[in-house]
């Protein structure tokens, strides 16, 4: 007989009485895994953070709607390249990421120009 799980260590499918719309809930260790990547998302490199994120998303086969998804990526992003981004029309994964990184090229160049100007 197989041991039982505590209720917050199951996914819930949305077939098991969940609202239409809703997004299931997340084990616990998935959900350790998802704060521990987004803690050290604003001290990585967009190219970086969406590389690890893509493999978390991997390794836990997370079934959840894109839209969701999309938000758990942009609000790991750092506050000033999130806010840029959410100014631009995207729908997948990729175009957000390929709009973050886009940003911090911009960002990375723009502070180079600013500390090269003489005073």
């Amino acid at each position: 007989m197989p041991w039982p799980r505590e209720p917050e260590d199951q996914i819930m499918e949305e077939d098991e009485g969940e609202a239409e719309g809703q997004v299931p809930s997340l084990t616990l260790p998935v959900r350790q895994l998802l704060e521990t990547v987004q803690s050290e998302a604003r001290q990585q490199s967009v190219e970086e953070y969406t590389r690890e994120f893509e493999q978390l998303l991997l390794k836990c086969d997370l079934r959840e709607d894109e839209t969701q998804t999309l938000v758990r990526y942009l609000a790991s992003l750092d506050e000033k390249i999130a806010h840029v981004v959410e100014q631009h029309p995207y729908s997948t994964l990729d175009e957000l990421s390929s709009l973050a990184y886009k940003v911090e090229l911009q960002r990375k160049i723009k502070g180079k120009e600013e500390a090269s100007k003489p005073s």
